[in-house]
């Protein structure tokens, strides 16, 4: 979808929005909305679908930002993870509501519900419904998750500098994850990096190592957690194989996956 000046028409809920480039907002645009969502503590989520007199252009999700610090924040760290090779959300991009309201605007990664996307946060994670479809993802679909995982630890790493010069690293908290399951076909299971209110560390030689090893923790916690299986580490990390079987066993306890 081309997001670049579309003229929206106002349908009898909704509203308009353009999008936010830390300068005059020339492009007006609409949305109408369609659902709430219901997770987390911090702001407003919704479910959204865009319009143009061209037609419909599809659903996003909407995330209500604090301003527009915190929406170029997240940019940066979406494009840091993107540039990286890290599956994120195809689009990402920061916008102001009427009322002055200031969000982000999210590709709708159930692709019209053809995907169950849910983070460790979603109520619907402790149902039988969810966990018999989750263990069922084949081992080669497993892999692959898990590969896209460690990536996104790695990436984390990579030092970016910040405004001030300054060697940034990134921590990932569990919640930072979304796996994405195809009820008709658990083979076509993905995950993704989908929540860049991320924490922001100095880079210092002597923490960088500590912080991936947070990161691959966060990471398998998040796995086994939605999957009811062990994380499997490659070689280079298998020195931290101990520490995750403790920790997937006190997760396995506690979710009770069959």
């Amino acid at each position: 979808m081309c997001l670049n000046c579309l003229i929206f028409m106002d349908r009898s809920f909704g509203g308009k929005f353009g999008i936010n480039r830390g300068k005059e907002i020339e492009c007006n645009f609409g949305y109408n909305f369609l659902s709430a969502v219901n997770v987390g503590r911090e702001g407003q989520k919704i479910i959204a679908e865009i319009q143009s007199r061209k037609g419909t252009h599809g659903r996003y999700f909407f995330k209500q930002m604090f301003d527009d610090e915190e929406s170029f924040e997240q940019l940066e760290k979406y494009r840091h993870f993107k540039e990286g090779g890290v599956s994120v959300p195809p689009v990402f991009k920061p916008v102001r509501l009427e009322g002055n309201k200031n969000f982000v605007i999210i590709s709708d990664l159930t692709e019209d519900e053809k995907y169950w996307v849910l983070s460790r946060n979603n109520p619907e994670v402790d149902t039988d419904e969810f966990k018999k479809l989750a263990k069922s993802i084949p081992q080669e679909t497993r892999d692959k998750i898990i590969q896209q995982l460690i990536l996104a630890c790695e990436v984390a790493v990579k030092p970016k500098k910040d405004k001030q010069g300054k060697e940034i690293i990134y921590q990932l908290q569990g919640n930072a994850f979304f796996l994405a399951l195809n009820s008709a076909d658990a083979a076509d299971s993905r995950v993704y990096v989908g929540d860049f209110g991320i924490d922001v560390m100095e880079r210092k030689s002597t923490e960088a190592n500590e912080v991936i090893k947070r990161n691959i923790r966060s990471a398998a916690a998040f796995y086994s957690w939605m999957t009811g299986e062990p994380f499997i580490v490659p070689e280079e990390y298998k020195n931290m194989e101990g520490d995750l079987d403790e920790g997937f066993k006190e997760i396995l306890e506690y979710r009770k996956f069959d």
